[in-house]
Protein backbone atom coordinates (compact mmCIF):
# COMPACT_ATOMS: atom_id res chain seq x y z
CA UNK A 1 0.00 0.00 0.00
CA UNK A 2 1.47 3.04 -0.85
CA UNK A 3 1.68 6.20 1.56
CA UNK A 4 -0.77 8.26 -0.18
CA UNK A 5 -3.84 5.41 0.65
CA UNK A 6 -2.44 4.68 3.90
CA UNK A 7 -2.87 8.40 4.75
CA UNK A 8 -6.30 8.03 2.81
CA UNK A 9 -7.09 5.00 4.64
CA UNK A 10 -6.15 6.69 8.36
CA UNK A 11 -8.24 10.15 7.66
CA UNK A 12 -11.39 7.73 6.52
CA UNK A 13 -10.93 5.71 9.40
CA UNK A 14 -10.55 8.10 11.62
CA UNK A 15 -13.22 10.48 10.54
CA UNK A 16 -15.99 6.79 10.75
CA UNK A 17 -14.82 6.69 14.46
CA UNK A 18 -15.09 10.32 15.36
CA UNK A 19 -18.58 10.38 13.46
CA UNK A 20 -19.77 7.13 15.91
CA UNK A 21 -18.15 8.70 18.72
CA UNK A 22 -20.11 11.48 18.36
CA UNK A 23 -23.31 10.13 18.14
CA UNK A 24 -22.94 7.73 20.94
CA UNK A 25 -22.10 10.69 23.31
CA UNK A 26 -25.04 12.37 21.69
CA UNK A 27 -27.55 9.41 22.40
CA UNK A 28 -26.28 9.00 25.85
CA UNK A 29 -26.08 12.46 26.54
CA UNK A 30 -29.83 12.36 26.29
CA UNK A 31 -30.56 9.54 27.43
CA UNK A 32 -29.27 10.47 30.70
CA UNK A 33 -31.26 14.01 30.59
CA UNK A 34 -34.43 11.75 29.98
CA UNK A 35 -33.56 9.19 32.68
CA UNK A 36 -33.15 11.74 34.83
CA UNK A 37 -36.35 13.93 34.21
CA UNK A 38 -38.33 10.60 34.76
CA UNK A 39 -36.91 10.07 37.65
CA UNK A 40 -37.27 12.83 39.11
CA UNK A 41 -40.59 13.82 37.57
CA UNK A 42 -42.18 9.98 38.02
CA UNK A 43 -45.00 10.18 35.53
CA UNK A 44 -47.92 8.11 36.13
CA UNK A 45 -47.31 5.75 32.93
CA UNK A 46 -43.90 4.36 34.90
CA UNK A 47 -46.25 2.70 37.69
CA UNK A 48 -46.13 -0.59 35.79
CA UNK A 49 -42.35 -0.71 36.40
CA UNK A 50 -42.19 -2.73 39.71
CA UNK A 51 -38.12 -1.48 40.73
CA UNK A 52 -38.20 1.84 39.79
CA UNK A 53 -34.78 2.61 40.93
CA UNK A 54 -33.42 -0.74 39.73
CA UNK A 55 -34.78 0.71 36.35
CA UNK A 56 -32.94 3.90 37.21
CA UNK A 57 -29.68 2.41 37.70
CA UNK A 58 -29.89 0.23 34.16
CA UNK A 59 -30.21 3.04 32.72
CA UNK A 60 -28.13 5.13 34.07
CA UNK A 61 -25.49 2.18 33.43
CA UNK A 62 -26.37 2.43 29.97
CA UNK A 63 -25.60 5.85 29.58
CA UNK A 64 -22.39 6.09 31.12
CA UNK A 65 -21.64 2.93 28.92
CA UNK A 66 -22.69 4.74 25.51
CA UNK A 67 -20.85 8.02 27.09
CA UNK A 68 -17.74 6.46 27.43
CA UNK A 69 -17.85 4.25 24.38
CA UNK A 70 -18.34 7.37 22.15
CA UNK A 71 -15.22 8.97 24.04
CA UNK A 72 -13.36 6.14 22.90
CA UNK A 73 -14.30 6.16 19.51
CA UNK A 74 -14.02 9.93 19.14
CA UNK A 75 -9.94 9.61 20.87
CA UNK A 76 -9.33 6.62 18.55
CA UNK A 77 -10.78 8.88 15.58
CA UNK A 78 -8.44 11.45 16.30
CA UNK A 79 -5.25 9.13 17.03
CA UNK A 80 -5.55 8.30 13.52
CA UNK A 81 -6.30 11.86 12.33
CA UNK A 82 -2.95 12.54 14.57
CA UNK A 83 -1.13 9.76 12.52
CA UNK A 84 -1.81 10.85 9.49
CA UNK A 85 -1.19 14.54 9.76
CA UNK A 86 2.11 12.73 10.99
CA UNK A 87 3.19 10.98 7.68
CA UNK A 88 2.48 14.12 5.56
CA UNK A 89 4.04 16.23 7.87
CA UNK A 90 7.43 16.67 5.44
CA UNK A 91 5.23 17.01 2.43
CA UNK A 92 3.30 19.55 3.49
CA UNK A 93 3.97 23.29 2.23
CA UNK A 94 2.89 24.91 5.84
CA UNK A 95 5.90 25.68 7.92
CA UNK A 96 6.29 23.98 11.52
CA UNK A 97 5.63 24.90 14.90
CA UNK A 98 7.83 23.13 17.46
CA UNK A 99 5.49 22.15 20.88
CA UNK A 100 8.35 21.24 23.62
CA UNK A 101 6.44 19.50 26.61
CA UNK A 102 7.00 16.78 29.10
CA UNK A 103 5.38 13.17 27.88
CA UNK A 104 3.40 13.25 31.19
CA UNK A 105 2.12 16.23 30.33
CA UNK A 106 0.08 14.52 27.29
CA UNK A 107 -3.56 14.37 27.49
CA UNK A 108 -4.89 10.27 28.09
CA UNK A 109 -7.95 8.78 27.51
CA UNK A 110 -8.65 8.30 31.50
CA UNK A 111 -8.51 12.16 31.77
CA UNK A 112 -10.60 13.00 28.88
CA UNK A 113 -12.99 10.26 30.04
CA UNK A 114 -13.37 11.87 33.86
CA UNK A 115 -13.87 15.19 32.42
CA UNK A 116 -16.34 14.78 29.97
CA UNK A 117 -17.87 12.16 32.38
CA UNK A 118 -18.27 15.31 35.32
CA UNK A 119 -19.25 17.64 32.19
CA UNK A 120 -22.25 15.47 31.94
CA UNK A 121 -23.47 15.61 35.14
CA UNK A 122 -22.59 19.43 35.77
CA UNK A 123 -23.01 20.92 32.78
CA UNK A 124 -20.56 24.11 33.16
CA UNK A 125 -18.19 22.52 35.38
CA UNK A 126 -15.61 22.26 32.82
CA UNK A 127 -14.90 23.38 28.70
CA UNK A 128 -16.87 21.06 27.14
CA UNK A 129 -15.00 19.50 24.32
CA UNK A 130 -14.18 16.53 23.23
CA UNK A 131 -10.71 17.99 21.93
CA UNK A 132 -7.71 17.70 24.10
CA UNK A 133 -5.81 20.95 25.08
CA UNK A 134 -3.31 20.16 22.55
CA UNK A 135 -5.70 19.61 19.81
CA UNK A 136 -7.27 23.17 20.44
CA UNK A 137 -3.40 24.67 20.58
CA UNK A 138 -2.76 23.00 17.56
CA UNK A 139 -6.36 24.25 15.86
CA UNK A 140 -5.48 28.17 17.05
CA UNK A 141 -1.95 27.96 15.62
CA UNK A 142 -2.95 26.13 12.28
CA UNK A 143 -2.62 29.58 10.43
CA UNK A 144 0.83 30.10 11.62
CA UNK A 145 1.67 26.30 10.63
CA UNK A 146 1.75 22.83 11.88
CA UNK A 147 2.05 22.46 15.26
CA UNK A 148 5.27 19.38 15.63
CA UNK A 149 6.41 17.48 18.58
CA UNK A 150 8.76 14.65 19.44
CA UNK A 151 6.47 11.22 19.63
CA UNK A 152 6.93 8.53 22.64
CA UNK A 153 8.93 6.28 22.04
CA UNK A 154 7.43 2.72 21.15
CA UNK A 155 3.67 4.14 20.61
CA UNK A 156 1.71 2.32 18.20
CA UNK A 157 -0.65 5.61 17.81
CA UNK A 158 -0.18 8.85 18.92
CA UNK A 159 -1.96 11.25 21.01
CA UNK A 160 -4.65 13.76 20.07
CA UNK A 161 -2.46 17.00 19.04
CA UNK A 162 0.51 17.78 17.74
CA UNK A 163 1.77 15.27 14.91
CA UNK A 164 4.68 13.07 16.57
CA UNK A 165 7.77 12.72 15.08
CA UNK A 166 9.80 9.69 15.95
CA UNK A 167 13.54 9.63 17.47
CA UNK A 168 15.35 6.90 19.09
CA UNK A 169 17.14 7.65 22.31
CA UNK A 170 20.24 8.47 20.91
CA UNK A 171 19.27 10.59 18.66
CA UNK A 172 16.18 12.92 20.11
CA UNK A 173 18.72 15.89 21.40
CA UNK A 174 20.01 16.24 17.42
CA UNK A 175 16.56 15.56 16.51
CA UNK A 176 15.12 18.36 18.80
CA UNK A 177 18.36 20.59 17.49
CA UNK A 178 16.90 19.99 13.89
CA UNK A 179 13.86 21.05 14.49
CA UNK A 180 14.57 24.22 16.38
CA UNK A 181 16.35 25.46 13.58
CA UNK A 182 13.93 25.13 11.31
CA UNK A 183 10.84 25.64 13.61
CA UNK A 184 8.94 28.94 12.62
CA UNK A 185 7.34 29.02 16.04
CA UNK A 186 8.64 27.07 19.35
CA UNK A 187 6.24 26.72 22.43
CA UNK A 188 7.50 24.93 25.58
CA UNK A 189 4.95 23.58 27.97
CA UNK A 190 6.32 24.83 31.37
CA UNK A 191 7.71 21.64 34.05
CA UNK A 192 10.40 20.49 36.23
CA UNK A 193 12.54 17.93 34.27
CA UNK A 194 16.31 18.39 33.49
CA UNK A 195 16.05 17.11 30.34
CA UNK A 196 12.92 20.21 29.35
CA UNK A 197 15.60 22.41 31.10
CA UNK A 198 18.07 21.34 28.14
CA UNK A 199 15.57 21.92 25.61
CA UNK A 200 14.56 25.28 26.96
CA UNK A 201 18.56 26.08 27.04
CA UNK A 202 19.12 25.21 23.70
CA UNK A 203 15.75 26.94 21.94
CA UNK A 204 17.28 29.95 23.95
CA UNK A 205 20.63 29.82 21.84
CA UNK A 206 18.99 28.52 18.53
CA UNK A 207 15.40 30.62 18.20
CA UNK A 208 15.49 34.48 17.97
CA UNK A 209 13.31 35.74 21.41
CA UNK A 210 10.54 36.79 19.50
CA UNK A 211 9.54 32.66 18.06
CA UNK A 212 9.65 31.12 21.92
CA UNK A 213 6.53 31.02 23.62
CA UNK A 214 6.22 29.28 27.36
CA UNK A 215 3.26 27.73 27.83
CA UNK A 216 1.74 27.96 31.28
CA UNK A 217 -1.06 25.32 31.48
CA UNK A 218 -2.73 24.73 34.66
CA UNK A 219 -0.24 25.18 37.10
CA UNK A 220 -0.55 25.41 40.78
CA UNK A 221 1.70 28.21 42.65
CA UNK A 222 4.33 25.75 43.86
CA UNK A 223 4.53 24.20 40.00
CA UNK A 224 5.52 27.42 38.70
CA UNK A 225 7.63 28.68 41.34
CA UNK A 226 9.54 25.60 40.71
CA UNK A 227 10.12 25.87 36.68
CA UNK A 228 10.53 29.47 37.21
CA UNK A 229 13.86 28.90 40.31
CA UNK A 230 14.92 26.32 37.55
CA UNK A 231 14.40 28.29 34.57
CA UNK A 232 15.38 31.25 36.15
CA UNK A 233 19.15 29.58 36.29
CA UNK A 234 19.16 29.51 32.64
CA UNK A 235 17.83 32.94 31.51
CA UNK A 236 20.13 34.63 34.15
CA UNK A 237 23.35 32.82 33.10
CA UNK A 238 22.47 33.73 29.58
CA UNK A 239 20.60 37.16 29.25
CA UNK A 240 20.65 37.74 33.24
CA UNK A 241 17.15 37.86 33.36
CA UNK A 242 14.54 36.46 35.47
CA UNK A 243 10.64 34.88 34.40
CA UNK A 244 7.98 37.18 36.12
CA UNK A 245 6.92 36.26 39.53
CA UNK A 246 3.41 36.03 38.63
CA UNK A 247 0.59 35.48 41.50
CA UNK A 248 -1.78 32.19 41.64
CA UNK A 249 -4.38 32.92 43.84
CA UNK A 250 -5.20 29.47 45.83
CA UNK A 251 -7.03 27.46 44.89
CA UNK A 252 -6.06 28.89 40.87
CA UNK A 253 -3.92 27.80 38.48
CA UNK A 254 -1.98 29.42 36.16
CA UNK A 255 -2.39 29.33 32.25
CA UNK A 256 -1.15 31.60 29.66
CA UNK A 257 2.09 32.80 27.84
CA UNK A 258 5.22 34.21 28.32
CA UNK A 259 6.69 35.82 25.87
CA UNK A 260 9.59 37.55 24.76
CA UNK A 261 10.94 41.44 23.33
CA UNK A 262 13.90 41.43 20.85
CA UNK A 263 16.35 41.63 23.53
CA UNK A 264 14.65 38.92 25.55
CA UNK A 265 12.62 40.91 28.25
CA UNK A 266 9.74 38.87 29.47
CA UNK A 267 5.90 39.61 29.44
CA UNK A 268 2.81 37.40 30.34
CA UNK A 269 -0.76 37.65 28.82
CA UNK A 270 -3.02 35.38 31.15
CA UNK A 271 -5.47 32.77 29.25
CA UNK A 272 -8.50 34.37 31.09
CA UNK A 273 -7.82 37.88 29.71
CA UNK A 274 -10.20 36.81 26.74
CA UNK A 275 -13.24 39.29 26.51
CA UNK A 276 -16.45 37.52 28.17
CA UNK A 277 -18.18 37.17 25.78
CA UNK A 278 -15.78 35.37 23.45
CA UNK A 279 -15.23 32.79 25.91
CA UNK A 280 -18.07 30.27 25.64
CA UNK A 281 -17.97 26.61 27.04
CA UNK A 282 -17.42 24.44 23.56
CA UNK A 283 -13.99 24.54 22.36
CA UNK A 284 -12.90 27.34 25.17
CA UNK A 285 -9.45 26.57 24.76
CA UNK A 286 -8.79 26.99 21.48
CA UNK A 287 -10.80 30.51 21.76
CA UNK A 288 -8.55 31.76 24.63
CA UNK A 289 -5.01 30.15 22.85
CA UNK A 290 -6.12 32.42 19.76
CA UNK A 291 -6.66 35.37 21.76
CA UNK A 292 -3.57 35.31 23.88
CA UNK A 293 -1.55 34.03 20.69
CA UNK A 294 -2.53 37.90 18.41
CA UNK A 295 0.52 39.38 19.20
CA UNK A 296 2.42 35.88 18.03
CA UNK A 297 0.44 36.52 14.80
CA UNK A 298 0.97 40.37 14.32
CA UNK A 299 4.68 39.55 14.70
CA UNK A 300 4.96 37.35 12.18
CA UNK A 301 3.06 39.04 9.94
CA UNK A 302 -0.20 36.67 9.92
CA UNK A 303 -3.97 37.74 9.74
CA UNK A 304 -5.37 36.94 12.69
CA UNK A 305 -9.18 36.89 13.00
CA UNK A 306 -10.81 37.01 16.80
CA UNK A 307 -12.91 34.41 17.81
CA UNK A 308 -16.52 34.35 17.09
CA UNK A 309 -19.05 35.64 20.16
CA UNK A 310 -20.28 32.90 22.13
CA UNK A 311 -23.95 32.53 21.99
CA UNK A 312 -23.68 30.53 25.51
CA UNK A 313 -22.46 33.24 27.39
CA UNK A 314 -24.32 36.00 25.59
CA UNK A 315 -27.37 33.77 26.96
CA UNK A 316 -25.89 33.39 30.50
CA UNK A 317 -25.40 37.29 30.53
CA UNK A 318 -28.62 37.94 29.21
CA UNK A 319 -30.09 35.48 31.79
CA UNK A 320 -28.51 36.78 34.49
CA UNK A 321 -29.62 40.16 33.89
CA UNK A 322 -33.35 39.20 33.75
CA UNK A 323 -33.06 37.53 37.40
CA UNK A 324 -31.49 40.75 38.92
CA UNK A 325 -34.23 42.93 37.32
CA UNK A 326 -36.59 41.26 38.76
CA UNK A 327 -35.39 40.85 42.04
CA UNK A 328 -35.19 44.81 41.85
CA UNK A 329 -38.40 45.30 40.58
CA UNK A 330 -39.77 42.93 43.52
CA UNK A 331 -37.51 44.98 45.95
CA UNK A 332 -38.95 48.38 44.73
CA UNK A 333 -42.67 46.58 44.37
CA UNK A 334 -42.04 46.38 48.18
Amino acid sequence: MTKTLKVTALKISGLACKILGMIACVVGSYFFMLTRKLVIIGPDWLDWIPDRDLAALVTYGLTIFLFVFGIFLFWLGQQSKTLAMAKTIDDASQPTLLYLRLFKADPSLRKQVFGQLISLVFPGARYGSLLTPEEQLAAALRPVGNLITLGRPGEHLPRPGAAPLYASDAEWKEAVRSHLRTARLVILRAGSSTSLLWELEQAMRIVPPEQLLILLFRLRKHQYQEFRAAANKVFEAAHGISLPDLRVPVPMRLSGFIMFSKDWNPSFTALEDIPILRRGTFNAYRKMFKFALRPVFEKLGVKWKAPPISVAAVGSIAFLALIAFQILRSLMGK
